[in-house]
């Protein structure tokens, strides 16, 4: 279920719950597979509940939207052992300068400086 999420998300939709309601939206300028979209809604219905669940607790976390698209994005999630929680990482193959970390850019500067500090505080 939780890879029929990221399947829509990366086909382009943006996952809201409000309620107990699933709610999706198709964002401008992309043309997902529809097909593969429509068994992925089927999934997801199949598992509402856990997938209502797991998309409050996301969004609770990190924003969708404020991650910007493109054709050549890549997310994928990492479990950090300091928040202890899932963290999505994504990055645009295109533009190497930014990370997006649950859906916030970063520079690779900044990025550097955060790690800098976790260390720093381990000691």
């Amino acid at each position: 279920m939780i890879e029929a999420i990221r399947e829509l998300q990366a086909e382009g939709y943006t996952l809201t719950v409000d309620g107990d309601t699933i709610r999706y939206r198709l964002r401008d300028g992309i043309e997902p597979q529809k097909k593969k979209v429509a068994r992925l809604l089927v999934e997801l219905k199949a598992h509402k509940t856990e997938a209502v669940s797991y998309l409050r607790a996301c969004h609770d976390n990190w924003q969708v939207e404020s991650v910007e698209t493109g054709p050549d994005l890549r997310t994928f999630a990492v479990f950090s052992q300091v928040l202890n929680r899932e963290v999505f990482v994504s990055w645009d193959s295109a533009n190497l300068d930014k990370v997006f970390l649950d859906g916030v850019p970063y520079s690779l500067e900044e990025i550097a400086t955060l790690k800098d500090a976790i260390l720093e505080a381990g000691d």
